[in-house]
């Protein structure tokens, strides 16, 4: 019989970073047909995967309000993540510059679970601001203490299920070495070896898997 696990992912970064558009075309693969619209509070959705060993998992994304004043309500979303992505945008170097301010918080919480930055609207090739820092920016999330750092479109999907498998191997990697194998029956180092499920969405309302 197969496994079933939930993970708790949670999504922070400034507002207009592109989050909503991040999980949207993860967990419908499309964009929001209604444009966007800024996050009040967080608003909740999920995905199932499975690993190459038949374990369903339940991909619960958190996805948080950037505006100051939720700022200080972002922590109470933390309980019980598993992972965190920050996400900037590429276009707008103030939005890079608020990463260390939201890593702390979740490092506050949990200081060693994985943190995945993620620089989105990468398709704006010409607007980008660290097109010829590149390596630089990579540099510095290294020694920030993320687990990983991925370039994507929200816009177009480019690398946005790249990033999710990625997060989810790092995050059954991560339990793997803290409690052996409590979230994985496999040695899954390779995240390719996550095969992504469409449909099982659901938003706000509870987990569909």
């Amino acid at each position: 019989m197969s496994r079933r696990q939930k993970l708790k992912i949670v999504v922070i970064g400034d507002v207009g970073t592109g989050k909503s558009w991040f999980c949207h075309q993860f967990t419908h693969d499309t964009t929001p047909v209604k444009g966007y619209r800024q996050t009040i509070g967080v608003d909740y959705s999920s995905k199932q995967l499975f690993t190459a060993s038949g374990t369903e998992l339940c991909i619960e994304l958190w996805d948080t309000a950037g505006q100051e004043r939720f700022k200080s309500f972002v922590p109470q979303y933390f309980r019980d993540a598993h992972a965190v992505l920050v996400v900037f945008d590429s276009t707008k170097e103030h939005t890079y510059k608020s990463v260390p301010e939201w890593v702390a918080m979740f490092r506050d919480v949990y200081p060693t679970r994985p943190c995945v930055l993620v620089a989105n609207k990468c398709d704006m090739v010409s607007h980008c601001f660290y097109e010829t820092s590149r390596s630089t920016v990579e540099s510095i999330s290294r020694l920030q203490g993320f687990t990983s750092f991925h370039e994507v479109s929200a816009l177009s999907g480019m690398n946005v299920d790249q990033t999710m498998r990625s997060a989810v191997a790092h995050i059954l990697e991560h339990n793997r070495e803290l409690t052996g194998s409590a979230l994985r029956t496999d040695s899954m180092h390779n995240d390719e070896r996550i095969t992504l499920l469409s449909g099982g969405t659901v938003k706000k309302n509870g987990c569909a898997c």
